[in-house]
């Protein structure tokens, strides 16, 4: 038993490329807004600075607006229920240029985590043609389909893209013997984006997976794997936004997506991280800053750190940030826009 308990936890490990940065910022005009959507990857889940996340670097990069919805564990089914039921999500991809994408992981998580032991033995001699699995990917099927239609009842122009999900167990010791039938299943669910990218208009797959696979052989190191041995760390969500910048470029060449800088900008007084939400993690960014433990990512941020507004950053900023969240500013700018 203590065997296949082993086995339950490799099995699960392999598929949990899963969705934490909730991130507000609605497009000014003429800018390009980006909505994020999926589990605990696209989240920046594990990272002590949230502003690394790609969603974050893509967004300084590209000069984008972009609010962040993924949720740590989302399955397919997840965000489909998301994007039909939740107001702000829902407003959010009625303004997007582009939507990204990272889903599919948790959906066999849940598959493993209620399995007996012949689903498991099935799993393990069969890979994708397990039965288990083939219901796990039709139900999948389903959902992403669903998800494309909603998308487009929301947004009947946006540029959608789907990350495909990368393989950690690599980086992992006690597991990493078994990487390669972590190989064996991701096809299964990179097959149901190309389907999508195939059949749909404005559909587009980032392949990720094939990018971390070849950081591996090149560079033969898994630091773009975070210590919990299944997140990307920073330099993972680095390599992650550069795979969708190279596609995003290549959109831009094509004419799909625009390629003028934003004219205006705008910054969300109190946000130091960069997360489009006014959290605790602001807060300890300004501390960490005026430690020198940490710089900011964007002018941006800079700007955005000065929470009192006198002009400099400094303790008194981070301790007005946590007295916002503690609801003890009856008069404050803090969780208001400006532009520069």
């Amino acid at each position: 038993m203590k065997k296949f308990s082993k086995i339950l936890a490799l099995l699960m490990a392999v598929v949990m490329v899963a969705g934490i940065v909730s991130v507000t910022c609605f497009a000014t005009e003429n800018t390009t807004f980006m909505t994020v959507l999926g589990d605990s990857i696209a989240s920046g889940y594990g990272l002590e600075d949230t502003s690394k996340s790609y969603a974050t670097l893509i967004s300084a990069e590209k000069s984008y607006d972009h609010i962040n919805e993924a949720v740590p564990g989302y399955t397919t089914t997840d965000l489909l229920n998301q994007v039909k039921t939740t107001d702000s999500v829902r407003q959010s991809i009625k303004e997007s240029d582009l939507i990204a994408i990272s889903i599919g992981g948790n959906d066999i998580i849940r598959l493993l985590q209620n399995a007996d032991l012949m689903t498991l033995l099935d799993i393990m001699q069969n890979g994708t043609e397990a039965k288990a699995v083939k219901t796990a990917v039709a139900t999948a099927t389903s959902n992403l389909e669903n998800l494309y239609t909603e998308l487009r009842s929301l947004n009947a122009e946006a540029v959608i893209i789907f990350q495909t999900q990368y393989n950690p167990l690599y980086a992992n010791e006690q597991y990493k013997s078994y990487a390669a039938i972590a190989d064996n299943l991701a096809p299964a669910y990179a097959e149901l984006f190309n389907a999508l990218a195939e059949s749909r208009e404005k559909v587009y797959i980032a392949d990720v997976y094939t990018a971390f696979d070849q950081y591996y052989a090149e560079e033969g190191s898994y630091d773009v794997i975070h210590p919990d041995g299944i997140h990307p760390s920073e330099k993972g969500h680095a390599l992650i936004a550069e795979v969708l910048l190279d596609l995003i470029a290549e959109l831009e060449e094509q004419g799909i997506l625009p390629t003028e800088p934003a004219v205006t900008r705008k910054y969300l007084i109190g946000d130091a991280d960069g997360s489009g939400k006014i959290t605790i993690s602001d807060a300890t960014t300004i501390q960490k800053y005026l430690a020198s433990l940490t710089t900011f990512s964007t002018e941006a941020d800079e700007l955005a750190a000065d929470s009192d507004r006198s002009g400099g950053i400094t303790i008194k900023d981070a301790t007005e940030t946590q007295k916002f969240l503690a609801g003890l500013l009856s008069q404050t700018e803090i969780n208001t826009y400006v532009e520069y």
